[in-house]
């Protein structure tokens, strides 16, 4: 085995192994992950201390205040719904030798407003209770100032800061405060994960009240489906390419074609990840199984001087590095000249299709490199064609990649404009 073909199993086996050995770790959220035409259920609480002294006067609050949201953010990020509150505190006024105890419990609720970064809660709130020694009992509504909620968006969860937002409210008519809570939010008929449900249970929220809310998935569970479906086509790939190893230096056109379909598979799966599992697994990580497959096409691209073009033929060189005699060609029935340039039309598809070729290509200056090995390699078949007595419709299949990829052939010493010799050959036989 050449360096070269070490290169092509080298790289799918690094690749391999790379694959199985990534761990599953929480990532930074992904660019894509967005709010975003989606309608979105949250809950939160808010919950602890609050202290405030004025005029010799001291009053102190420790509660807490759950709530919960219904709300969508359209494709322009403007969030529009509904919410409510429910919670219950303590709060005592002390005056030099008076002492009142509150215990009062709140409901109310309004509607949602803001964007994709900061929502927005108004609306008004109902407290009931009584307050001793005295007996007096509290029965008012009074509106809700704006309520701005900072919240970011991981894997269809919304992760917000209702304690702060609570907190902030308090201080704003002069308390000092002391908050804990959180905010958590899925998009609606998906469920809460597992992660976000061990949150809400932390923080105040019981299972009966999530059940009713919650799927029963985890964060972890969603990214390994798609990462055994990664793993599969690895292992597909792996298959194929074993296959070359023990069958070089005579490889079969569909075997190496096998190999390139299967990196081509590959390469649409890692395209088409999901945001979350991207940020799972890493960019850079991704980037590098993408750029090792991209090699990997390459380097078959390079050795198709050495595919067994012409199944049958005596032992020796075979294929486009085997020197041309001409006018002593081999014997018709040792040529499969019709899969020969079935098989090079399909390279040239996958190479394109994979961006190892073309405009869209990762690295232009590797694609020029593997263009022209395709130019020369389409040339030398068109000179094989031309010693074995190949039919038009072979002729035709080269003529019209050339066409279609704009290049010119080197047939015999002889410059060929693939759509000037395609029209004179004819559309079909």
């Amino acid at each position: 085995m050449d360096g070269r073909t070490g290169g092509i199993i080298g790289a799918c086996v690094a690749f391999t192994l790379i694959a199985w050995a990534t761990a599953v770790t929480a990532g930074a959220p992904s660019p894509d992950d967005s709010a975003r035409g989606k309608e979105w259920i949250a809950m939160a609480s808010a919950y602890g201390d609050a202290i405030a002294t004025q005029d010799g006067g001291t009053v102190e609050w420790s509660g807490a205040i759950l709530a919960g949201f219904n709300f969508t953010v359209d494709e322009a990020g403007l969030a529009a719904g509904e919410w409510v509150l429910a919670g219950s505190g303590t709060q005592t006024v002390s005056v030099p030798g008076v002492e009142a105890v509150g215990d009062l419990n709140y409901e109310g609720g309004g509607v949602i407003g803001g964007d994709e970064s900061v929502l927005v809660a108004t609306g008004s709130a109902t407290t009931t209770g009584v307050v001793q020694p005295i007996g007096l009992e509290v029965n008012n509504t009074s509106p809700i100032p704006p309520l701005g909620i900072d919240v970011d968006v991981f894997c269809n969860e919304m992760w917000g800061t209702w304690d702060v937002t609570v907190g902030d409210a308090f201080e704003d008519e002069g308390f000092d405060t002391a908050m804990d809570g959180t905010f958590v939010g899925h998009v609606r008929f998906e469920g809460f994960s597992d992660e976000a449900l061990d949150e809400l249970t932390n923080h105040g929220f019981s299972m009966d009240t999530l059940n009713q809310w919650s799927g029963d998935y985890s964060l972890v569970e969603r990214v390994e489906f798609e990462v055994v479906t990664l793993q599969a086509h690895v292992a597909a790939l792996a298959a194929a390419s074993e296959r070359l190893v023990a069958t070089y230096p005579d490889w079969s056109g569909p075997d190496a074609y096998a190999v390139v379909d299967q990196i081509h598979i590959l390469l649409n799966v890692l395209r088409n990840l999901s945001g979350c599992t991207r940020a799972v697994l890493g960019e850079d990580t991704i980037e590098l199984w993408t750029d090792s497959l991209h090699g990997a096409v390459r380097r078959v691209i390079a050795k198709l001087v050495d595919l067994n073009l012409f199944p049958g033929a005596p032992a020796g060189p075979q294929g486009f590095d085997r020197p041309a005699v001409r006018g002593a060609p081999p014997p018709a029935e040792q040529l499969d000249l019709g899969q020969a340039t079935l098989a090079f039309q399909q390279l040239v598809d996958f190479a394109l299709r994979s961006a190892v070729i073309g405009a869209g290509a990762l690295d232009p200056a590797q694609a020029d490199e593997a263009e022209r090995a395709l130019v020369g390699h389409g040339s030398q078949l068109l000179d094989a064609l031309e010693l074995g007595g190949g039919t038009d419709d072979d002729r035709r299949r080269v003529l019209f990649v050339g066409a279609l990829m704009g290049w010119e052939f080197d047939v015999g010493g002889e410059s060929i404009d693939p759509a000037s010799a395609l029209a004179e050959l004819g559309i079909g036989s």
